[in-house]
This record gives C-alpha cells, structure tokens and sequence, in this order.
C-alpha cells in the first residue's frame, strides 16, 4: 500500500510525506488475510486535494486505488472521516479476499 497527494495546483501526484500506519496482517477463519493502513492529514492540506491510495499484491491483475478529496472542515466531518474509514477497511478486506 503507497499513499499519494495532489494538490490542486499541481498535475503530478507525490508521495505522501509519511506512508501512515500499517496494521499486522490478520488472518480470518476463510484463510483470508487482511492488512490495513490509515494516515493524517496534515491541516496544511488545502482543499481539493486529492489523497489516493493504491494497492498492489501479486495476485491482482493491476494496482487498485481509492481516493478522496479535501473538503472545508465542517462541523459534521468526523462522522464522514468515521465513515470513510469504515468503507476503507471493508473495501481493503474484500480485496484481500
């Protein structure tokens, strides 16, 4: 898993500064693995910049990537950062299926 950034301003993705945290490998009762990752996000970000992660592993055909963009802070962000989050995990579990 590799996360990059991409600032509106900009036509090339970077590396994000730092690769975030990476969860041990968890293996379920299908004989499924599954690995997690998650970052912060620097307040420095400006909005309508775009965070991508992409996954690779021998056994896909091509990377996978999702991606999100920078909103304004609101005052219910935390359920749709809370939200996000749970998507991510459930998307990361399918695909190591």
């Amino acid at each position: 898993m590799e996360w990059f950034f991409l600032p509106p301003t900009e036509t090339e993705p970077k590396l994000f500064p730092n690769q975030g945290s990476l969860s041990s490998h968890r293996q379920h009762g299908d004989r499924t693995f599954s690995l997690s990752s998650h970052i912060t996000v620097p307040p420095s970000f400006s909005p309508g910049t775009k965070i991508t992660c992409r996954v690779s592993h021998p056994a896909l055909d091509e990377p996978l990537y999702v991606s999100i963009v920078v909103e304004s802070p609101q005052s219910d962000s935390y359920w749709w950062v809370l939200g996000f989050l749970v998507v991510t995990v459930l998307f990361f579990y399918q695909v190591m299926k």
